[in-house]
């Protein structure tokens, strides 16, 4: 059982991280184009986003809830608390990428900094593996 939901947490993490990724930098291409040229790569983004981010987000955040419940001393450590601070940075971002889509619907041109989530989302999750593989491993 426990096998099985790390490899949910690992499958979610993998589609909520990457479409997090490809949708803030597709975003951030979109945001050069003339509006009837955005709306096609908004409705795509949009699908990536609502069919894949979200649902790994929801696999991640119910798979990883389950594994703390089953490893309760993990919240003691200092490497779960990094981990859990950087997952809700993510979440922040997700929602934020969310709120930057509808605007972008709704106004042409850039409608705020897609480069900059993007950039910060590789940082966080950078962060999330630097606590689980690092600071797990340290003595």
């Amino acid at each position: 059982m426990e096998g099985l939901l790390k490899v949910v947490h690992l499958f979610g993490i993998v589609m909520w991280i990457g479409a997090l990724l490809i949708v803030s930098l597709q975003l951030r291409q979109a945001t050069k184009l003339s509006r009837e040229a955005q709306r096609p790569i908004l409705d795509a983004m949009r699908r990536v986003h609502l069919g894949f981010g979200l649902p790994g987000m929801f696999l991640v955040l119910v798979a990883g809830l389950v594994l703390l419940m089953l490893h309760a001393e993990y919240f003691k450590q200092a490497w779960m608390h990094a981990k859990l601070t950087f997952v809700l940075l993510l979440i922040v971002l997700d929602l934020a990428l969310l709120a930057l889509q509808s605007k972008l619907r709704e106004v042409a041109g850039s409608a705020g900094p897609p480069l900059l989530i993007h950039v910060v989302a590789g940082l966080a999750f950078l962060g999330t593996l630097a606590a689980v593989f690092l600071m797990r491993t340290a003595p």
